[in-house]
């Protein structure tokens, strides 16, 4: 069974898969998060290891079994999406990130990425966490989506009652939105996995 896994963790396992056959030094690690903690990197590294990706041996580190059975899937990632107001429009990819194509729930090909940005979904989504979703342009009463108002990205509790949409913040302190006639809305995808950022 494959056990969630932090975006840096499985960018370092695939590196570490990568360079199999070279020295991997915490600075080379460094760039592949784009940090400058040693403390970070040593983080994740931890993490792999405790879920039995990785094993630390004299020559550094080597991938256990369980990690060669997993085909990567590399899903679209654009960007930052607000949970609050004033979200950004969904464009092209900013890059594509490394999963475990067991881990999802859809088809890879059916999946895409966003970064959760602002405060209307805790306690269930948190700034910084990472949103997987399922490409659809329909939604169920309950469903989070992740959904375009008026060229702004949001993710947010959809309801639709007598043919009257509305989305909910999960906070109580961000009122809901009402999408009426005048409304540009449509539903880009519903969230079906998340990414907590722990960092």
């Amino acid at each position: 069974m494959v056990k969630d896994l932090h975006t840096n963790q499985t960018k370092l396992l695939k590196f570490i898969e990568d360079n199999s056959e070279n020295d991997i030094s915490l600075s080379k690690m460094r760039e592949v998060l784009g940090t400058k903690s040693n403390n970070l990197v040593l983080h994740h590294l931890k993490q792999l290891e405790e879920k039995g990706y990785i094993l630390k041996g004299e020559n550094g580190y080597q991938l256990m079994p369980q990690a060669h059975q997993q085909p990567m899937a590399y899903i679209p990632f654009y960007g930052k999406s607000q949970c609050g107001h004033d979200g950004i429009f969904l464009k092209d990819p900013e890059n594509y990130v490394p999963v475990f194509a067991k881990f999802l729930k859809t088809n890879p090909k059916k999946a895409f990425m966003v970064e959760a940005y602002g405060d209307s979904m805790e306690n269930y989504i948190y700034e910084g966490d990472m949103i997987i979703a399922e490409k659809t342009d329909i939604a169920k009463t309950g469903n989070i989506v992740v959904c375009v108002v008026d060229g702004e990205a949001k993710i947010k509790r959809f309801s639709k009652e007598n043919d009257k949409i509305t989305l909910y913040s999960d906070n109580i302190k961000h009122p809901p939105i009402l999408i009426d006639e005048s409304s540009q809305f449509r539903i880009i995808g519903k969230v079906i996995q998340i990414i907590k950022n722990f960092v």
